[in-house]
């Protein structure tokens, strides 16, 4: 049994356009944009690491002296967010409604954070169009 290692958390903040040339107004700044695909990607990478977390301790559910393992998710200060692994540090049991019931929450942030990365991604296309 090895533990999981975390995954890394998205980048909270992207650089800034250098091109002065180009006055995009705050509203369409493309920098915000490109903070929204992080956003959202962090927030489907820990979504991703709930999920095998989760599968590892049901995979684990009848192994003798189990430490379950627990997903622990924080707010990152410049948006998104990171997932740290934890191990128990004793054996308990694994209670399946609980994993369950994690999977399930996982499955729909994953689901969430997928479309507003979408709706980020089209929203910087027609930026792109916009500017070209």
């Amino acid at each position: 049994m090895r533990p999981l290692r975390n995954l890394p958390a998205a980048p909270a903040h992207f650089a800034e356009r250098a091109d002065a040339a180009v006055n995009i107004p705050p509203a369409m700044d493309e920098s915000l944009y490109m903070e929204v695909l992080g956003i959202a990607l962090s927030g489907m990478q820990s979504a991703s690491t709930k999920v095998a977390v989760s599968a590892h301790n049901l995979a684990n559910l009848l192994t003798e002296d189990f430490r379950p393992q627990r997903a622990t998710q924080t707010a990152q200060p410049g948006g998104g967010s990171h997932t740290t692994v934890l191990q128990s540090s004793r054996p308990e049991p694994v209670g399946i409604a609980r994993e369950v019931v994690s999977q399930i929450q996982a499955s729909s942030q994953y689901g969430a954070s997928a479309k507003v990365f979408k709706v980020g991604a089209e929203m910087r296309g027609q930026l792109l169009d916009i500017l070209a």
